[in-house]
């Protein structure tokens, strides 16, 4: 029988002894997605490299679909679950400030896909870093194991969007504040919605698009290409900071040398994660004629997006919440952090990351897949910026 750690008190001051010293532990792990998507997979084979690093000392039980808690608060908190998949625009609550700073993901390269490999690791490193966001976390009785990013969230729709006269009026699901306000920019209505209920709002009319940071993955794994047949390629900006939380106690209880082989196993997570969401972008452009989708240009709604930044960040930053001494400061070293993976990432992609992409540009870079990116080159980015990381 697997045994908790005995408790050693908090203040990231960390468990003694070694991994060899330590009791087994098993933690249980709530996670929002099916098994069998390609998050599912690639959060198992992170997990079962932890538990071979570890010896088989720390191991997991895990429950998806939100199979353990419907809310990541308070359950995580609570210890009911010891790791849960958290998206902090959700808990505005329990964690305002995160809540905030995915307000500031409009300065994200426009580029597919350094987009996406520039916001993952940039969000991860900012979470894992930045005092104030720690500081959020610890008093929410959790830590971040590791946090991520969407790239630009494109929409499905169930009819031709085009243009601003288009886009009038139609509902889109969206996911957090920021996009919320893009979509009300472009004339749209936002839509909060779970994921799970996606396919029967468009099904049933009660939305005219749904945006997914994944894409083409999210787009077919969840079936809504059944139900909408208009691509619409807008750049809504990423969704960043959502990722694998540990309530704070557990963290606090295992050895550092087992942190740290969390954190480091996480560039390997990031290396199945996206070379799976660029598999699903490729899936989705190979069997877009098939399945009768139409491409939409979206240049024309994506110049109002352009002008519409600068606006949403003098207001966001106005409207900071409690506990954020400097919000544009704040802003700007998340930005100066996007800005450095950005220039770190572009020359390990074989695609043109200096320029804006049209239709058939982002079309041959979708079908080109997982090849367009030296993962080795990538890799190494990864586990430098693990290794930099504290383990408190």
């Amino acid at each position: 029988m697997a045994l908790t750690l005995a408790a050693c008190g908090g203040g990231g001051t960390g468990g003694g002894g070694t991994i060899e010293e330590m009791e087994p532990v098993t933690l249980r792990i709530n996670e929002e997605v099916p098994a069998a998507s390609g998050a599912g997979e690639a959060l198992q084979s992170y997990l079962d490299r932890i538990t071979a690093a570890t010896d088989g000392k720390v191991t997991f039980e895990t429950f998806f679909a939100n199979s353990l808690l419907t809310e990541a608060y308070p359950g995580l908190s609570d210890g009911v679950a010891d790791m849960a998949q958290v998206t902090v625009s959700r808990y505005e609550s329990e964690l305002p400030i995160s809540a905030f700073t995915t307000s500031f993901s409009g300065s994200a390269p426009p580029q597919y896909p350094l987009t996406l490999l520039t916001m993952r690791p940039a969000s991860n490193e900012f979470w894992q870093t930045n005092d104030t966001l720690i500081g959020e976390h610890e008093e929410a009785n959790s830590r971040t194991v590791y946090a991520g990013a969407s790239g630009h969230a494109p929409l499905l729709c169930s009819e031709p969007i085009t243009n601003i006269d288009d886009a009038k009026g139609a509902r889109v699901r969206i996911e957090g504040a920021y996009s919320a306000a893009q979509v009300r920019a472009l004339g749209m209505e936002p839509v909060d919605l779970p994921p799970s209920e996606i396919f029967e709002a468009l099904q049933r009319g009660t939305i005219t698009c749904a945006m997914a940071g994944e894409g083409g993955e999210n787009f077919m794994s969840l079936g809504l290409t059944e139900v909408a047949k208009h691509f619409v390629p807008v750049n809504l900006a990423p969704t960043t900071g959502f990722g694998m939380r540990m309530n704070l106690d557990r963290w606090n209880e295992l050895p550092e040398e087992a942190r740290q082989i969390f954190l480091d196993e996480w560039a390997e997570y990031e290396i199945d994660r996206n070379r799976a969401r660029l598999e699903g972008f490729k899936a989705f452009a190979e069997q877009s004629e098939e399945l009768g989708i139409e491409w939409n240009d979206a240049t024309s709604l994506n110049e109002v997006l352009d002008s519409f930044e600068d606006e949403w960040l003098d207001g966001a930053v106005s409207g900071a919440p409690a506990g954020v001494d400097d919000a544009q400061a704040m802003a700007d070293d998340f930005n100066a952090v996007i800005g450095d993976w950005a220039a770190k990432v572009a020359p390990i992609i074989d695609a043109e990351t200096d320029d804006e992409q049209d239709l058939d540009d982002l079309r041959e870079a979708y079908l080109q897949g997982a090849d367009l990116v030296d993962w080795d080159a990538y890799r190494e980015l990864l586990l430098g910026s693990a290794q930099g990381l504290g383990v408190d």
